[in-house]
């Protein structure tokens, strides 16, 4: 969670970033890594498969097109419509609910695969994301994230948001970090894998534009934003902009191309575990 420094007492989750605006819009971006990260888990015709943090169902369709038999969940109901809609005009087998991943409404061993790509990170709580996806997974079954790195472009944006609010709770962005999402997982899962890749996100537009697309369409940004004084917003301003221009490999100043750091993982769920070990987790560690 976020608090706005003293100037304003407000509370802000790393949640807000999902559930306000139209998340969907910065999504279109990663759409095609995605597909790749759905292609790569190589699901089984018939496997009943849930997507946590599902936005707006672009890898639940890929892996109903796969053959899965496929539930999305994600807190936020007007994305949950547009994954609907979405999965009509492709006429695939997914189903949409609103709910969270801290606490899925689901019996134990509901699924076959239990699948995130940039979703469930953004939960307050990540003992509980883990312990869920756990629960809900059958023994024998797949457990797969893909995860913003925080020393990549995704993470130091946030970062650098953070230093005009006091951040409250976990950095999401740990998950990023392969010893932090072995622990949350613990001795619970087991053929534990972890990969870094490069999502390369290609912008029709130059870098001011690209810092007012994220104010627009990612809801935490526009409220921190929205709530500093002028000069503050000036120097956040400066400092995405310093940020994705340093970052940025087009030659084409009318476009922005980065290549954003991401660590994927996937594990089996041990047979003969019933709970991931319980764990303590520093919460100033960002």
């Amino acid at each position: 969670m976020f608090a706005l420094n003293e100037n304003n007492a407000s509370i802000l989750s790393m949640d807000i970033g999902r559930t306000m605006g139209d998340f969907g819009r910065v999504a279109e971006y990663t759409k095609g890594d995605g597909t790749d990260f759905i292609r790569g888990l190589a699901l089984e015709s018939g496997s009943r498969v849930l997507d946590v943090g599902c936005g707006h169902g672009f890898q639940s369709i890929d892996a109903a097109k796969a053959g899965g038999e496929v539930t999305g969940v994600d807190i936020d109901a007007a994305s949950l419509e547009q994954a609907r809609s979405a999965a009509a005009r492709e006429s695939v087998n997914a189903n949409f609910y609103k709910a969270d991943v801290q606490h899925l409404p689901f019996a134990d061993a509901s699924f076959d695969a239990v699948v995130s790509f940039f979703g469930a990170m953004f939960a307050p709580r990540p003992d509980l994301v883990a312990a869920e996806m756990h629960r809900v997974c059958r023994r024998g079954g797949l457990i797969a994230m893909a995860n913003w790195m925080p020393d990549g472009i995704i993470g130091q944006m946030f970062r650098l948001v953070s230093r005009y609010v006091r951040p409250v709770g976990y950095w999401p962005f740990e998950w990023g970090r392969a010893p932090f999402t072995r622990m949350c997982f613990g001795d619970a899962v087991e053929q534990i894998e972890f990969s870094g890749r490069a999502v390369t996100m290609t912008f029709p537009f130059p870098v001011p534009a690209v810092v007012d697309f994220w104010m627009t369409y990612c809801r935490l940004f526009a409220c921190v934003f929205g709530q500093l004084g002028p000069g503050e917003r000036m120097d956040l301003r400066l400092d995405l902009e310093w940020l994705w221009s340093d970052h940025n490999i087009s030659a084409d100043e009318r476009t922005t191309v980065v290549d954003a750091a991401c660590l994927e993982m996937r594990a089996v769920r041990r047979k003969d575990h019933p709970v991931p070990n319980s764990f303590s987790l520093n919460r100033d560690s960002f």
